[in-house]
Parts: structure tokens; sequence; C-alpha cells
């Protein structure tokens, strides 16, 4: 059974939590239930979307988001995952917090992208681009 949402989880305010859950709901839309997050792999597909797509996100947001230089994560990134935990977007169940679930139906998942508007169609294609990024690192 789907979790239900905890909060409003989407405004149209355009922001860097806004768009890693597009990103994430656009990955449920696309059929992700589950995302490896262990070694960095979110963070290294969330960077090379931004090597290869930081046009459109610097258009989107009015600014690219950068990684902290010694560990190469987003802080930024964390933060809007563990908003999205809060929110029952994400789940973390195992004791190891090797993946991440998620938590909503597609259908639901569609519904909450339906609210950022315009912006859900540029967030969908950057979830394409992540999707064929993160695959990559994980060999699926």
């Amino acid at each position: 059974m789907e979790k239900q949402t905890q909060t409003s989880p989407v405004d149209a305010s355009l922001s860097e939590q806004n768009l890693i859950w597009g990103l994430l709901l656009s990955m449920r839309i696309e059929g992700f239930q589950e995302i490896e997050i262990s070694n960095g792999l979110f963070h290294k597909a969330f960077a090379r979307l931004l090597d290869e797509h930081g046009g459109q996100v610097e258009q989107l947001l009015g600014f690219v988001p950068v990684a902290n230089p010694l560990f190469g994560e987003f802080p930024s990134v964390n933060e809007a995952l563990d908003e999205a935990h809060r929110a029952g977007i994400v789940g973390f169940h195992n004791p190891t917090y090797r993946r991440m679930t998620l938590e909503l139906s597609r259908e639901s998942a569609q519904r909450l992208l339906g609210r950022f508007g315009q912006s859900s169609i540029i967030y969908q294609s950057l979830a394409h681009s992540f999707a064929e990024y993160y695959s990559k690192l994980t060999n699926k």
C-alpha cells in the first residue's frame, strides 16, 4: 500500500529541492522503485547530469549546484533527499541505508509532478538522462 505523504510535498517554486524531487518523481513514473545510494552513486549520477545538462539546470534554477570539493557530494541534494523522506516520497528501510525506495505509486508521482506546471516537462527530460547515467553506474 502506498505511503501517504506527510506534508504537501511540492510547491511550484523553482528550487534545488524541487529539482531533486522532480527527478525522483519522474524516475518513479519511469518505473524505478528503488535507488541504490551507497558509494555516492546518486551524487555521481547527479554530477554527470550537471556536466551534460548544466545549461538546462541553470536556466531552470538560475544557478548550477556545486559539489563539496572534498567529498564530491552535493549538500543540497542530501537536504532534498532528507526532506523527501520526511514528506513520504522516499523511504530508507534497510539498516545500512544503501538503498532508498520511491514510496509513491506512479499515479501519485504523476499527480505531484503536475504541480510543477511547465517545469515538469524539463524535470522529466532531466530524469530520463539521470536514470541513464545512474543505470550505467550501477550496471542495471
